[in-house]
């Protein structure tokens, strides 16, 4: 067969829906016709050197052709030959393991194809996806006739996992790019716009808070490159400069500094140019966000990837030999070393090595190693979670594989490897937790928009009819009760407007840490509610216990909205039934902490409501006005101090808040 007839890849016979899967398996990944890429360069370098062989390479198989990612000492007019061999070595067989073939021209039916080749040596191993989709081959080639020793086969099938492993996270890596571009197009992050006709630049709240700027109107221009690092700043003015008059859209990463701590942060920048009828850039709008998460679980996936690849070059990823049934495991330096240890401190018992897998009770250790069935799985794979020397636990994944069986098919050697994915498994922990409050705030926001909108709305629509009412009224007495009914729905609604502030400057501003006085902060509570009508009905008691000389501070607005809020419901929801009603006010302050007590004997609360008092717009009761927001706004006040909230109620018995809160003023002014 001449060397131009194996250009193309002629596959198997297999059903058209098996290809059509098996392609579709391998474009998955993205990988044809890219670009060079040193992971897998330096596998195929790694792989040349290790079977001391002129050419090696990595291809994947196409519909109709063989295509090289990576190649080392393939000269151009011997690329096609390669090309046939391997298409017809691995890709036209059903193997799973590795080929070898020692004299390709002295061996049928390799001779036919190889009669042009200046090959004679070709050992190759298949790259199969986790569904079983044969997608490429990763293959080394010689002048000469040569054996294939068990050493080197061994070396090839962890090689052509590395191939397959760098694949999958390869993959993960743009699908998590992908997940981010879409957060960031739908999130409000961060807004500004620059005017670059008056050389002014304007920015949002949000922007503001993130950088660390003084609330303005506008900015001069150049504080913009302020924000920037000053090693970034440069190259992103040549940036600015020169795509500026090509393209009109920026995306890119880099360092910024918080203007008023000097924390240095990683921001992701992606703005749109706004041009004329001239096609002249007049305005530039963007957001940027912060990605030093991301950037930060970039980077250790990064590091994660180089100590793989550093083992495999220095004799393995932590390697271990059990000989079922031993009380010793030969364990590589690699291993102990990922657990912090030297090579004299750790031994080869295999007790020495369970007792520090968790949870390590015996029962769960005999559970451990006797869940895996040999007959049923040839290979080895778990993830476990294992004790360092200094205390921290390691995620650890360790595979293993049987090379020597019993006479009776029982297991008789086991060889494997073990590798750290702590970093892995705490960026997957990240990411999940991310989700979760992602979808937290976007219920949160739906719930809101739908709720501030109908309860804007009720007392407007009853003003409006109240007003069309007394316009056809001539009864003096009639028109007031109706006045009093509207001001009654703006009372409701001015409540309802203070309660969405406070929600909003709670979300918005950060902490204003003074010292206070609870027994100052109680009196002013009741002195502002005294003018309802139920505050001369409660009998209200002020008790307060300080550690002498305590100084304690925490942000005394926020502080106010707390106590307001609970006061009020106190007051509001008292029992008229109750001979002898009244609301006890406490607190006990210490250096480190304060616990403050609302307790009152007012109607309560039923125990199938206690769990959901304190989520937004949720009424226990609708015997009373109120929005649902009073104690949502508590609950998440408290937490911005840091500090918990508890609450204990019995219905006709009355309610108890307990607050703790912790002291905010630095270690050394705690006390006078």
């Amino acid at each position: 067969m001449s060397a131009t007839s194996v250009l193309e890849w002629i596959p198997p016979v297999r059903s058209s829906t098996d290809e059509e899967k098996r392609v579709q398996a391998l474009r998955s990944f993205q990988i044809l016709d890219t670009p060079e890429e040193t992971d897998f360069d330096q596998i195929v370098t790694l792989l040349a050197q290790t079977f001391r062989t002129p050419v090696a390479m990595l291809a994947f198989f196409d519909r109709n052709r063989n295509w090289i990612k990576a190649k080392v000492g393939l000269q151009s007019d011997e690329a096609i030959c390669a090309n046939a061999l391997n298409a017809y070595m691995i890709g036209s067989q059903e193997t799973r393991g590795v080929v070898a073939v020692p004299d390709i021209q002295a061996c049928q039916p390799y001779r036919d194809i190889a009669c042009e080749s200046p090959f004679r040596f070709y050992a190759g191993v298949p790259l199969i996806t986790p569904g079983g989709h044969l997608i490429g081959s990763l293959c080394v080639l010689d002048h000469h006739v040569r054996e294939l020793c068990a050493e080197h086969q061994f070396a090839l099938e962890v090689m052509a996992k590395q191939v397959m492993n760098l694949l999958e996270l390869r993959s993960k890596n743009q699908r998590l790019h992908r997940t981010l571009d879409q957060a960031q197009l739908i999130g409000n992050l961060g807004v500004y716009e620059i005017d670059l006709v008056n050389h002014r630049w304007f920015a949002s709240e949000p922007f503001q808070k993130l950088f660390g700027l003084p609330p303005a109107t506008s900015y001069p221009l150049d504080d913009f490159w302020k924000l920037i690092h000053q090693e970034d700043v440069g190259a992103q003015q040549l940036c600015f400069r020169t795509k500026l008059g090509v393209e009109n859209k920026f995306d890119c990463e880099f360092r910024c500094v918080h203007q008023q701590t000097g924390k240095v942060f990683y921001v992701r920048n992606i703005c749109e140019v706004i041009r004329n009828e001239a096609g002249r850039a007049v305005r530039m709008v963007g957001i940027k966000q912060d990605v030093s998460d991301q950037v930060a679980t970039l980077m250790a996936l990064q590091e994660s990837e180089e100590r793989w690849q550093f083992a495999l070059e220095g004799a393995g990823d932590g390697v271990w030999d059990w000989t079922v049934g031993s009380e010793t495991v030969f364990t590589s330096r690699q291993c102990k070393r990922m657990l912090g240890f030297e090579e004299h401190e750790l031994g080869d018992a295999l007790t020495d090595w369970l007792a520090r897998i968790l949870p390590s009770t015996p029962v769960e250790v005999e559970r451990f190693t006797s869940s895996w069935n040999p007959k049923q799985e040839r290979g080895l794979m778990k993830i476990l979670q294992v004790r360092a020397k200094d205390g921290t636990i390691r995620w650890m994944l360790t595979r293993g594989k049987v090379v020597a069986w019993k006479s009776n098919g029982e297991p008789l050697r086991l060889i494997g490897t073990l590798s750290d994915i702590t970093e892995h498994k705490m960026a997957e922990e990240a990411l999940q937790e991310r989700n979760t409050e992602l979808t937290k705030a976007n219920q949160e926001l739906d719930n809101f928009v739908y709720r501030v909108s109908h309860d804007l709305r009720a007392p407007i629509s009853s003003i409006l009819g109240l007003i069309h009412l007394i316009k056809n009224e001539t009864d003096l007495d009639v028109i007031q009760h109706y006045t009093q009914l509207a001001e009654q729905s703006l009372q409701k609604q001015d409540h309802f407007i203070r309660d969405i502030l406070d929600y909003s400057r709670n979300t918005r501003l950060s902490l204003q840490p003074k010292e206070v006085d609870f027994q100052e902060m109680y009196e002013e509570t009741l002195l502002t509610l005294n003018h309802t009508p139920e505050f001369k009905l409660v009998c209200s008691e002020v008790r307060v216990e300080a550690e002498a000389g305590v100084i304690f501070r925490t942000d005394p607005q926020r502080l106010n909205v707390v106590l307001n809020n609970l006061v009020a419901n106190a007051l509001r929801y008292m029992n008229p039934r109750q001979e002898h009603s009244y609301l006890q006010l406490s607190a006990r302050v210490e250096a480190e902490k304060a616990v403050l007590c609302v307790r009152d004997n007012g109607i309560g609360i039923h125990p199938e409501h206690l769990d959901k008092v304190f989520r937004m717009f949720y009424r226990a009761t609708d015997h009373k006005p109120g929005s649902g927001l009073g104690l949502y706004i508590v609950k998440e006040t408290v937490e911005k101090l840091g500090g918990t909230v508890q609450i204990k109620s019995q219905p006709n018995v009355g309610t108890e808040f307990v607050i703790t809160l912790p002291n905010l003023a630095p270690s050394e002014t705690k006390t006078a």
